[in-house]
């Protein structure tokens, strides 16, 4: 089930401070030549780990 929270910026933007504030929580930018290519984040409990890779498709000169 998906939660409500991504349709109201209030509860995004609350969400996403709890994550950013979670020591156990990996988060990273891939940049590729300079520019955001994309996300990567490591979650969830020790023995649990999960990683999600986000990547966007990129024109680089």
């Amino acid at each position: 089930m998906t939660r409500k929270y991504h349709y109201d910026r209030g509860h995004f933007d609350q969400h996403w401070a709890k994550v950013r504030s979670d020591p156990s929580v990996i988060l990273r930018t891939v940049l590729a030549d300079g520019a955001v290519a994309g996300h990567a984040a490591v979650f969830g409990p020790r023995s649990e780990r999960e990683v999600k890779i986000d990547l966007v498709e990129l024109t680089l000169s």
